[in-house]
């Protein structure tokens, strides 16, 4: 069972690039301007959540508690699930929504249950009360009003995550999925 998990968290990064290649080649033109606002909103909500957390994450360091951690114990895969999304309402093909579930779910267990695992061996009682106390993918909205959310944050730690690239991706696509709202094209209309 755990090599199944191992093969599904690595795959984590390729699976999510290929979820947004193939909603590109098959969207459609977003249905109507909520759409559209959903979609940046979402995406901007998403890329702002991974940035904030990036900030404050010292890999295999610390418990992180504080900002976004503080929060909500996941929130680097909170806001990847937010530009998962984001991309479904890009798309405009409807669908993509149970696809997205279908590849989200599965592949994130796989690495959220094998961080925990390897946290606690790490870290012992102090993960053990981080997770007693705040939620994996469940916000603690209340925790947004605590000095904890914001001390802390270090912008140099953006660089050493690699954080900043991935942003940038993430803008390019999004403006490529707008431009599919000007350009139409997909394969699901080809030849109409």
């Amino acid at each position: 069972m755990k090599s199944i998990r191992q093969s599904l968290a690595r795959a984590r990064v390729r699976t999510g690039h290929l979820f947004v290649l193939i909603l590109l080649v098959f969207s459609l033109p977003a249905p109507d301007n909520r759409w559209r606002v959903a979609a940046w909103v979402l995406l901007a909500l998403g890329l702002i959540i991974r940035l904030w957390a990036s900030g404050f994450i010292h890999k295999d360091d610390e418990v992180t508690q504080s900002g976004p951690y503080a929060v909500v114990m996941n929130p680097l895969y909170f806001g990847s699930m937010l530009t998962g999304v984001a991309y479904c309402f890009f798309s405009g093909f409807k669908l993509s929504f149970i696809l997205l579930a279908v590849v989200f779910i599965p592949v994130y267990w796989a690495t959220v249950s094998l961080e925990q695992e390897k946290l606690a061996a790490k870290f012992g009682s102090a993960y053990d009360a981080y997770r007693r106390r705040v939620m994996a993918f469940i916000p603690n909205v209340a925790a947004l009003f605590t000095k904890t959310a914001y001390v802390g944050f270090d912008i140099r730690q953006l660089r050493d995550n690699k954080e900043l690239g991935g942003a940038a991706v993430q803008l390019i696509l999004a403006i490529i999925f707008t431009l599919r709202w000007v350009l139409p094209w997909s394969l699901l209309n080809v030849g109409k």
